[in-house]
């Protein structure tokens, strides 16, 4: 019997400055691999090191990384730019582990304003999302894994690997100008500015492509499974981008190119 392979999260904090932060590594066990210092990786520095039976973020994961991560990055910050309390801005998507109790009286406490996306929008709206993600996980799958180690240690290096290969600050910078953000470097400390035409495109390509596949969807019915919303994946915008409904797979038309919507979907 092969035992399918179990997963291993990460979580990663970029800057609008183009650094990031030591990422957390969420591995599939309680207890962290003794021999991961071999590998030269130091836990508390180069990562993060947590243990979890599901190997998937949750809310006393994320509150540590945020209070002994993020938190002090943005003391530290404050102290060489000095601009003493001032406001911190947080982006993330609105997953519940992020916006636990403790989270929230941490930000509250050290002036930290956490903004988090509308739902299914990530995709649109999150820098990481918009270039490092799809940078790593090409820069891992590139990897050479080694068998002096073993099969978890090989894969937290090669995430590691990934992740420092893909942060660099231009595609930092360009991450976050996808979004809409950028730095104002003609006032001191440089401060974040935001291009709202970037996200009125956004929102505009949105608009167009759910009336076009709703048009096209009532020319041509096509049954479809119970549910109050189908929610648009990637290899549905790629039949759209192809010219094709995602449903039907019959032809549309359209020049559309920027947006993976939601579309309400009747009952069967």
């Amino acid at each position: 019997m092969v035992r399918k392979e179990k997963n291993i999260t990460s979580l990663l904090c970029i800057s609008l400055d183009g650094d990031f932060l030591p990422p957390g590594i969420i591995l599939p066990r309680n207890t962290i691999p003794s021999d991961v210092d071999k590998t030269g990786i130091r836990d508390g520095k180069d990562a993060i090191l947590f243990g979890s039976d599901s190997s998937y973020i949750n809310s006393k994961i994320f509150a540590t990384y945020f209070s002994e991560v993020i938190i002090p990055e943005i003391i530290k910050r404050r102290i060489n730019l000095d601009i003493g309390n001032s406001p911190a801005l947080i982006l993330m998507d609105n997953c519940s582990a992020h916006l636990s109790d403790s989270v929230q009286e941490l930000a509250l406490q050290f002036n930290v304003r956490i903004v988090t996306f509308p739902p299914h929008t990530s995709h649109l709206f999150q820098p990481l999302d918009l270039l490092i993600f799809s940078l790593m996980k090409k820069r891992h799958k590139q990897n050479n894994l080694y068998s002096d180690y073993s099969q978890c240690i090989q894969r937290i290096s090669s995430i590691l690997s990934a992740i420092q290969r893909s942060c660099n600050q231009d595609n930092i910078r360009l991450s976050f100008l996808r979004a809409g953000f950028f730095q104002d470097f003609s006032l001191s400390p440089p401060m974040v500015k935001m291009d709202p035409q970037i996200i009125l495109n956004k929102i505009e390509g949105q608009m167009s492509m759910i009336e076009i596949l709703k048009e096209h969807n009532e020319k041509n019915p096509v049954k479809r499974r119970k549910s109050r919303y189908v929610y648009f994946n990637m290899a549905h915008f790629s039949f759209y981008e192809a010219g094709i409904c995602p449903f039907c797979y019959s032809t549309i038309n359209s020049d559309d190119e920027e947006y993976n919507p939601n579309i309400e979907c009747e009952e069967e």
